[in-house]
């Protein structure tokens, strides 16, 4: 069922236009345009401020909205990033009449973090289905800050047909229109357009000017509507002749003395005080205004300036328990800072405390933030950070609001407070940035005296925990298994505090939940999973819960239970999109879980659909050791029997010279193992046998079963197929027997039919090398009769091109013994399959595609280490594929590559 809760953090002034007041002009010659322009799909509204851009577009929608179309509104702030705005537009379309609860945009319980593509299709989709004709009116779009610029111009790449799209803007922020322009398909509205003729000054003014007067109006302001709408409210106050309003021009140095000189002059003391100390707030609320002027008159100064109607304008909420809010002119606003800054700059800082202070106690801890920052105190805009949760923020609603915190104290050194060095250690280990997060982590570690001693005014406490909390997601984050984790002192500390707070208890069964995955104890993997979970809804942390399913659907995939592992990663992915829509974290996580769920179903399709985000986005995914082998191993194979060897090879190269930068040791032997595996199916034995001396660790203790201690189940399963496959591959004596014995007791013990179909199959194979011909068709149809309960083929297409020849004896076999007809139809859906091509094989000529990314770049006359910031490796790396591009192009040097990838039109 559909959620209908409306997240809190949803702001309704941003998605009201101002109010009309009854005494404007209608531009009646614009709106008309506007209305025979009504199937346009982009209408473009550009000019400087004052134009009546915004007064417009709500005379527009009011006369619209009459004719049963559904117009939302949005206002753009700087600060707005696309997992706000997404949110915020399903909100507005709520705000126009269409039921938007029904997009699940509406419930995220706190910021979301950035991937736009599935909620803006989801989003689209219920407009589209709606069946109505909808407009959306994006105000003050240049505020959109550039990172956005691309989810917008992806918005209107997919706009539905009966969606509008209109724009307000003092300038266009890089709104890619240009194709859209030449299909004919957008109306531009520029200044030209938008200033009154004189026809509709003389309306404005009620035809009470004589021609003389309106040309002298028409000459002074060229039509601009704010210096018209400034003449009007001066004109009524004074017996001033308005045609001789020569203090009034398109300057807005002279309209700040216009200002300075006529308006204020006709204000009270009490009303120039207020709007100059309001003139810091983007929305003015009677209560807000209160509390940063320290007094009780908000309301009755308010009603004295009704009448400055285009510059201090209510504006329009259609909630009825919303409190009334009033926004300045942006001009006037802009001119009542500068002036306040210049005269009083201490003033303008207390306000801005003031207002900080207001914001954090009515959770709106980010506005909070901006507050602080405006009065230059980031010390103060840390301590509220730390005050919302700091780093434990992400453990109950996400990464999206610490980030957004995060990065508006980018800039800010702040040793002295640990508590936000940790905050980013954290979020450098979400982005994969582990070296980054380590080093933030030990700069917190000093600064704090090994997180003895917070900062003057801090809590020692939670900084502790806080230390404690990182350290193990580091490690987590760092490819050390979980087992590990558990194991160290800072686990047991922060379960000895993890009694008093049910989100550190949540934790905690998180990661007892995750080692028991990694480790093969399923049945512990759900019972903890299941006591984190209890924990979580008694917080309402949905994003703690969330990570659970994806666990749970991992041990289910494991014991080949593959309907309920779906089940349990479909809820995941439900619960990301529609609670943390823009979270590019857990979305490429739910690609990984998903991409490794149908690969191993033999789903290439399906496979396709998400790992191509993963293999994409790999680098900057929020990623640990089960994830990471998960994506790696998924990515690997696909490439290599979908696309070749090559992309394979090179894409593996890629992830070990990152996973070697990253000091990600274990991945690295994880990556050897797979890559030893890639070698046997393409034949290249004495490539495979050098890695796997070039990593003896990885295969060390080979007689005496060392090899799988202290080894996830995924790490035994990679291990021992790269040595049984070594073995075969090589004719060396590697003990495979004995490697597939033990492996398939740790199986059996924990009930991992994943891992048990894989050493059936390699033993199988044995038997068939050996010529026991019986032996290895018994052994083989075993595997298929467990397999095909689950429909689970593939590490019987990995290894099609050896079993091949075994597979229509087996079908013999099963028919003789009565075996299900389940697995009879397996067997003949693998007799039937066809390889998408013929047997991989080296590609020993050709540019990898790290290559030609290297002279791309080194075309444009980079040294090494700018190229290998550019491309994501480190220096050493980047002259390893020199040299091979050295060899391959007979050169010597650089220019002479450079000369040669032009000829060959590599570049």
């Amino acid at each position: 069922m559909m959620n209908t809760f409306i997240a809190p953090w949803l702001i309704n002034s941003k998605v009201s236009p101002p109010r009309i007041s009854i005494n404007v002009n209608r531009r009646e010659a614009l709106i008309e345009l506007l209305r025979v322009h009504q199937d346009t799909p982009v209408i473009l509204l550009e000019a400087p401020a004052g134009f009546g851009k915004t007064l417009l577009l709500s005379q527009w929608r009011e006369q619209i909205r009459e004719s049963g179309i559904h117009v939302a509104w949005l206002s753009i702030e700087p600060t707005d990033q696309s997992d706000i705005l997404l949110p915020y537009m399903a909100f507005a379309f709520h705000h126009s009449g269409l039921d938007a609860t029904q997009t699940g945009l509406l419930a995220a319980p706190a910021f979301s973090s950035s991937d736009f593509a599935y909620s803006l299709g989801r989003l689209l989709g219920f407009i589209e289905n709606s069946q109505s004709r909808c407009v959306l009116i994006l105000d003050d779009f240049e505020n959109t800050p550039a990172d956005v610029l691309p989810d917008i111009n992806r918005l209107l790449h997919l706009q539905p047909g009966n969606l509008q799209l209109v724009f307000a803007c003092r300038q266009n922020p890089g709104l890619a229109l240009s194709g859209v322009a030449v299909a004919g398909n957008v109306l531009t509205i520029g200044p030209q357009q938008l200033m009154f003729s004189q026809a509709e000054v003389r309306d404005f003014f009620a035809n009470t000017l004589a021609a003389r007067e309106i040309d002298n109006i028409m000459e002074k302001t060229d039509g601009w509507p704010v210096a018209l709408q400034l003449i009007r409210t001066f004109g009524t106050r004074t017996a001033r002749p308005l045609g001789d309003a020569h203090t009034v021009s398109v300057s807005s140095r002279l309209i700040a003395g216009y200002f300075r000189e006529q308006l204020f002059a006709h204000l009270s003391v009490v009303q120039q005080s207020f709007l100059r100390q309001t003139s810091i707030l983007d929305v003015v609320t009677v209560a807000c205004a209160d509390h940063i002027r320290g007094s009780h008159d908000a309301g009755s100064v308010i009603q004295g300036l009704q009448h400055l109607g285009g510059i201090f304008s209510p504006l329009e909420y259609t909630l009825k328990d919303t409190q009334e809010a009033y926004r300045l002119h942006p001009l006037v606003r802009e001119y009542l800072r500068q002036e306040l800054i210049e005269a009083a700059a201490d003033e303008y800082a207390v306000l801005n405390k003031k207002a900080a202070a207001w914001m954090l106690t009515h959770e709106r801890g980010l506005d909070a933030m901006r507050y602080a920052l405006a009065a230059n105190d980031g010390d103060y805009a840390a301590a509220i950070l730390e005050q919302m949760g700091g780093a434990m923020l992400w453990i109950r609603e996400g990464m999206s609001r610490l980030t957004s915190g995060l990065k508006l104290l980018d800039g800010y050194e702040l040793k002295g407070y640990p508590r936000i060095q940790l905050a980013r250690s954290l979020l450098f280990a979400k982005t994969g940035r582990i070296v980054d997060s380590r080093q933030a982590f030990a700069r917190a570690r000093v600064a704090s005296k090994a997180f003895t001693s917070d900062r003057p005014g801090g809590d020692n406490t939670l900084l502790q925990i806080e230390g404690a909390v990182i350290k193990m997601v580091i490690a987590e984050y760092g490819c050390v298994p979980a087992n590990r984790i558990i194991a160290d002192e800072a686990f047991s500390f922060v379960l000895q505090h993890a009694g008093n707070d049910p989100l550190l208890l949540g934790y905690i069964k998180t990661l007892q939940c995750l080692t028991s995955l990694q480790y093969g104890e399923f049945d512990d993997c759900l019972e903890y999973g299941a006591e984190a979970i209890a924990r979580y809804l008694g917080l309402n942390s949905l994003y703690g819960e969330l990570y659970i399913y994806f666990y749970f659907g991992m041990a289910a995939l494991a014991r080949l239970e593959t309907d309920t592992a779906l089940i349990h990663y479909n809820k995941a992915t439900q619960m990301t999109h529609s609670a943390f829509p823009g979270d590019t974290g857990l979305k490429l996580l739910g690609n990984a879980v998903l991409a490794e769920f149908y690969w191993e179903r033999g789903d290439t399709v399906k496979t396709k659909k998400y790992i191509r985000h993963v293999i994409k986005n790999i680098c900057d995914m929020e990623a640990y050791f089960e994830i990471y082998t998960t994506a790696y191993q998924t990515a690997i194979f696909y490439l290599l029997f979908e696309q070749g060897a090559h992309d394979a090879l090179d894409f593996m190269q890629q992830a070990r010279e990152r996973a070697i930068a990253q000091s990600l040791d274990r991945l690295v032997l994880f990556l050897s193992a797979a890559q030893v595996s890639i070698l046997y199916f393409i034949d290249e034995g004495d490539a495979a046998l050098k890695i796997a001396q070039q990593y003896s660790v990885l295969f060390a203790g080979m007689d005496d079963g060392a090899i799988f201690a202290d080894k996830t189940w995924r790490e035994v399963e990679a291990v021992l197929l790269a040595l049984v496959r070594l073995s075969r591959l090589t004719g060396a004596d590697l003990h495979a027997e004995t490697w597939l014995q033990r492996a398939y007791n740790i199986a059996s013990r924990t009930d991992n039919r994943r891992l048990m179909i894989n050493v059936a199959i390699q033993t199988a194979l044995n038997h068939r090398d050996r010529q026991e011909q019986a032996a290895a068709v018994t052994c083989l149809a075993a595997a298929v009769q467990q397999a095909s309960q689950a429909r689970y083929l593939r590490p019987f297409l990995n290894e099609y091109r050896h079993i091949q020849v075994l597979l229509a004896p087996v079908q013999g076999h099963m028919q003789a013994q009565n075996f299900t007809q389940q697995a009879v139809d397996t067997v003949q859906q693998l007799i039937n399959y066809q390889p998408p091509g013929p047997p991989p094989t080296a590609c020993s000529t050709g540019f990898s595609a790290r290559e030609v990314q290297i002279l791309s770049v080194l075309s444009k006359g980079y040294p090494d280490k700018l190229i290998a910031r550019q491309i994501g490796l480190t220096a050493h790396g980047v002259r390893y594929h020199l040299k091979s591009i050295y060899q391959k192009m007979g050169v010597e040097n650089r220019t002479q590559a450079i000369r040669q990838a032009h000829e060959m039109r590599i570049v």
